[in-house]
């Protein structure tokens, strides 16, 4: 945030002389002449990159620490091509309103792109957080153990409003006749911990989340902000 502001208010004070700029050896040449009749904001300004820089080196850390857990996971759902050119990391929870909202959207890139395009969904129920038994449990333990039923229960957790209780996982199992998958297994709470602890090291703020072909995409996207940067990675593939 403070590196945004930095830069807008030094834009804003030349006219956005970067609006301009079609090359990034112009861009490049344009920020040495702002820097240099704004000399005020250079202390800021080189605080505020060494910070970003630093970030983006352990983030790039963290995925390449966890890629193999990300990637290579059969605990984790996934849908989409099974050798795609782009994967899409999804850290989602059930119980979140923008993570229902991006399920149909995530859908859709994969229709579009049937042979290209990987989504792996990784849960984090941090609106369920601390209960033992949450719809994050109920989907992980379905995947491992009926994958039959799956995707139903995946729909009606994606379709029930607000937050999942005992009331709303006990209909669903009930009428998916799996109510001995509501129970959590070591296995299960080891993988929705490590789930978490991925999220916290990544830096993430909150679901959804994405890892778009390596690059993080932190909150909810449309169709048509999300499409051109699949779009984009997958030509970067090329």
């Amino acid at each position: 945030m403070k590196l945004k502001l930095i830069v807008s208010l030094a834009a804003a004070s030349l006219l956005s002389p970067l609006a301009l700029a079609i090359t990034q050896e112009e861009k490049i040449k344009q920020i040495t002449v702002m820097l240099e009749q704004n000399p005020t904001i250079i202390d800021g300004l080189y605080d505020s990159l060494n910070q970003y820089v630093n970030q983006a080196a352990m983030t790039g850390n963290v995925m390449e620490k966890y890629h193999d857990y990300m990637h290579n996971n059969p605990s984790h759902s996934w849908f989409g091509a099974e050798n795609a050119a782009v994967t899409i990391i999804n850290f989602t929870d059930y119980s979140c309103p923008f993570c229902k909202r991006l399920d149909p959207v995530l859908n859709q890139l994969t229709e579009a792109y049937p042979e290209d395009v990987k989504v792996i969904n990784i849960y984090v129920p941090l609106r369920e957080r601390g209960n033992v038994t949450n719809s994050s449990v109920l989907a992980a333990n379905l995947w491992k153990n009926e994958r039959d039923v799956y995707q139903q229960a995946h729909e009606m957790l994606i379709k029930k409003s607000g937050v999942h209780d005992m009331t709303s996982l006990n209909q669903i199992a009930k009428r998916l006749d799996v109510s001995d998958q509501l129970t959590t297994d070591p296995n299960t709470t080891e993988l929705l911990e490590q789930n978490y602890q991925l999220f916290v090291d990544l830096g993430l703020r909150g679901t959804p989340g994405m890892i778009v072909g390596g690059q993080i995409v932190e909150g909810y996207l449309p169709y048509n902000k999300l499409e051109p940067l699949v779009a984009e990675k997958l030509e970067q593939a090329k």
